[in-house]
C-alpha cells in the first residue's frame, strides 16, 4: 500500500488522534520526570572538586556524621534533630489527628445536635487561606496576643512573658498544635463519605443487639470501612519521612524546628552546588520508607487477601 493510502486510512487517522493528545504528557513525563528524577539520584553521587563535579560518596558520608556525631549539615541543621522533628509530625497525623478525624467523621455521621457547626468548623481550616490562619495562631501566642494577656492576669507583674516560637524547648511542639488544629478537614471528608455507604440495615441490626455508640464505632463502624483507613495509613506511612508542618511559615527552621522536608527545600533554593546534598537526603529517606510500606501493607491488608 503506498504511503499516501495508509496515511488516508482511518486506522492511520485514529492513530495520530491518539497521539496527538498523548504527545504532551508523555514530553512533561519525560522532563518533569524522568530527567529531574534521574539528575536528582546522579547528583547524590557527586561532589564539587576545582569546580568540577567528581563522583564521590561523600554527602553519604556528610549525613552519617550528622546524624552520629551531631555535626551541622548546613546553616545549624541537623539531620538527627530534622528527622526526630520529621517523625513528630508524622507521629501527631497518626496517633492524634487520625483517631480524632474517626470520632469527628462519627460525630458527623450520627447526626448529634451541633454537628452542623462542628463539620463547618473543623472543616474551616482547609478552605481559608493557610497564610491568614498563621497569621491569626501567631496573634493568639505571640507578644501583646491572647496568651500574654493571660500570662499577665495569672502572673507577677515583674513575670517575663517568652513567647512559645521564640523558645527552643516549645518551637516545635507550637507548630505541632497548630498542625493537628488545622489538619482535620482533609480526612474528614473521605472517613465521612466512606461511613455514608455503610449499610443502614448493619447498623439497625447493631442496636437490635444492643450495642452502645462505642460498640458501633468499634465494631461496625471501623471495620465496615477499614479499606479506606487501611489506605490513609498506607499513603501516610509512604510520605512519613516527607511529613512536615508550616516550618517556612513560622520559623525557618530556626530554634531546632527543622525537619527533612524542609532542609532539602532550603538546600534547593541555595542553587544547583547545593543540590548534592539534598539528593542524598531524599535516597537514604526512601531506602528508609520502601521496606516500611511495603511492611506496613502487608500488615494492614492481611486479612483481605
Amino acid at each position: 500500500m503506498a504511503l499516501k493510502e495508509i496515511i488516508h486510512t482511518r486506522k492511520f487517522r485514529k492513530k495520530i488522534f491518539v497521539a496527538s493528545f498523548l504527545i504532551l504528557p508523555i514530553i512533561n513525563f519525560l522532563v518533569f520526570w524522568l530527567y529531574v528524577h534521574l539528575d536528582s539520584f546522579l547528583l547524590a553521587f557527586k561532589t564539587l572538586e576545582n569546580g568540577n563535579e567528581v563522583f564521590s560518596f561523600e554527602q553519604f558520608e556528610n549525613i552519617w556524621k550528622s546524624l552520629t556525631q551531631g555535626t551541622n549539615l548546613v546553616d545549624g541543621f541537623k539531620i538527627g534533630t530534622a528527622f526526630k522533628n520529621t517523625m513528630l509530625f508524622y507521629g501527631a497525623g497518626i496517633l492524634v489527628m487520625f483517631p480524632l478525624s474517626i470520632l469527628a467523621s462519627y460525630f458527623i455521621y450520627k447526626r448529634i445536635a451541633g454537628y452542623r457547626f462542628f463539620r463547618v468548623i473543623t472543616y474551616l481550616p482547609s478552605i481559608v487561606t493557610s497564610a491568614a490562619l498563621v497569621m491569626m495562631y501567631r496573634y493568639l501566642i505571640d507578644h501583646g496576643g491572647l496568651m500574654h494577656k493571660i500570662f499577665q492576669l495569672t502572673n507577677p507583674a515583674d513575670a517575663v512573658y517568652t513567647a512559645p516560637l521564640s523558645d527552643e524547648g516549645s518551637a516545635i511542639w507550637t507548630i505541632l498544635i497548630y498542625h493537628v488544629l488545622c489538619g482535620l478537614g482533609g480526612n474528614i471528608v473521605v472517613m465521612g463519605g466512606a461511613m455514608n455507604s455503610l449499610s443502614p440495615e448493619m447498623l439497625e441490626a447493631g442496636e437490635i443487639d444492643g450495642c452502645n455508640w462505642f460498640q458501633e464505632l468499634i465494631y461496625l463502624v471501623i471495620p465496615g470501612i477499614w479499606s479506606t483507613l487501611s489506605t490513609i495509613i498506607i499513603l501516610s506511612t509512604a510520605a512519613c519521612l516527607g511529613s512536615t508542618g508550616p516550618i517556612l511559615a513560622f520559623t525557618k527552621g530556626a530554634k531546632q524546628t527543622e525537619t527533612l522536608a524542609y532542609v532539602m527545600y532550603h538546600l534547593t533554593l541555595k542553587g544547583r552546588t547545593f543540590l548534592y546534598l539534598p539528593s542524598a537526603i531524599g535516597i537514604v529517606m526512601t531506602v528508609i520508607t520502601v521496606p516500611i510500606v511495603f511492611t506496613v501493607r502487608k500488615f494492614l491488608t492481611a486479612n483481605d487477601e
